[in-house]
């Protein structure tokens, strides 16, 4: 003889419940990140630890929640963390659900998130700023724009300020215009800076604050042209080397747009050494010479840099037949590399 047992689903007993949940998760600002917790209790109120609790994943557009599943702690408590999406405007609600389920039983609690904003946005923001002449003046200006798509006047729309290498901002706060057709409009005045050599871009942020306290941001970008194009030409190459101690002149042209610059200077001379606005060869190696500026040699405004060249001594020079290559470089008054010659071919033939 033998006993049959049943054992059907949702026959053990399952005497769960979640207390102590996240209330209403209230949103204000894109990216905004919130904790979300619950503790799992059994009927006499104890903890209970080591049980997986799950949780919804949130509409698409609604943000993310991470971890998925949580292992309840020593007090029975499981924990996510909310983020909210990058962009909250149009978002009014959603329901996450957190879920712990056993043999069968389940028991879940909702959370809700709440998103608080206003629906503003920034439009038709003048960027990129294009800037080719130093201390050059320009509007930068962005409507603020409703939800229905209607200008929003008498609210203040900031700007972020610039590192002062990139120029100025004036002001860095203004109220958005009342009187038509400029309703909605924010303006600022960006003046450029005295050098604008060397620099590439840069990038500053319009931003506006709802009731809510919701920060919208709009990045404009401030692109400098420099409309310099330094170029060295003209050198010789290749260059011989017949004799030891041989002396000679080296010349290379400096121009800038294609017209000669007028004195050019060379890095070192006898009496010199400088470092910004001037003309220098790459150090050669020794076997094959070097080179020294010549003081006030600068040609007839012609834009020609004019260096010495010092041969080797018959016991220090590369071997007969060798080559090598340097090239010429301008630095320019902000120390910067701006232009560099092709390569110049250097022979020895003795």
């Amino acid at each position: 003889a033998y006993l049959a047992i049943n054992v059907q689903d949702g026959s053990t007993p399952f005497d769960y419940k979640f207390i102590n949940a996240t209330s209403q998760i209230i949103i204000n600002n894109s990216g905004d990140q919130e904790q979300i917790s619950v503790e799992l209790v059994d009927t006499n109120n104890e903890p209970i630890a080591g049980k997986t609790v799950t949780i919804t994943a949130p509409e698409t557009g609604y943000g993310s929640v991470d971890p998925r599943s949580s292992i309840t702690d020593a007090i029975g408590g499981a924990n996510f963390t909310y983020t909210a999406p990058n962009d909250v405007r149009g978002l009014s609600s959603t329901t996450l659900t957190v879920s712990f389920s056993e043999h069968g039983n389940e028991i879940s609690q909702d959370i809700q998130i709440v998103f608080q904003s206003a629906g503003y946005r920034l439009e038709n923001p003048s960027t990129p700023i294009m800037i080719n002449a130093p201390q050059q003046e320009e509007e930068i200006s962005v409507y603020l724009m409703d939800e229905n798509n209607e200008p929003v006047a008498g609210k203040i729309v900031s700007i972020a300020p610039l590192d002062a290498k990139y120029g100025s901002i004036d002001p860095l706060q203004t109220l958005t215009q009342i009187e038509f057709p400029n309703t909605g409009k924010a303006t600022f005045m960006y003046k450029g800076p005295d050098d604008i050599r060397g620099l590439g871009s840069a990038t500053t942020a319009l931003s506006f604050t709802d009731e809510f306290g919701v920060t919208i941001t709009q990045n404009i970008v401030i692109q400098f042209e420099n409309t310099s194009n330094y170029q060295l030409v003209n050198a010789k190459n290749p260059y011989y080397v017949y004799a030891p101690d041989q002396t000679d002149t080296f010349d290379i042209q400096l121009i800038n747009n294609g017209l000669p610059v007028l004195s050019p200077r060379a890095c070192v001379t006898d009496t010199t050494n400088v470092t910004t606005d001037c003309v220098m060869p790459y150090a050669i190696d020794r076997r094959f010479g070097r080179f020294q500026g010549i003081d006030g040699s600068t040609g007839q405004g012609d834009g020609y840099i004019y260096y010495n060249y010092l041969a080797p001594s018959d016991d220090e020079k590369a071997v007969n037949g060798e080559d090598t290559t340097f090239i010429v470089i301008y630095i320019d008054a902000l120390g910067i590399v701006v232009a560099e010659s092709d390569p110049v071919t250097l022979r020895m033939r003795y």
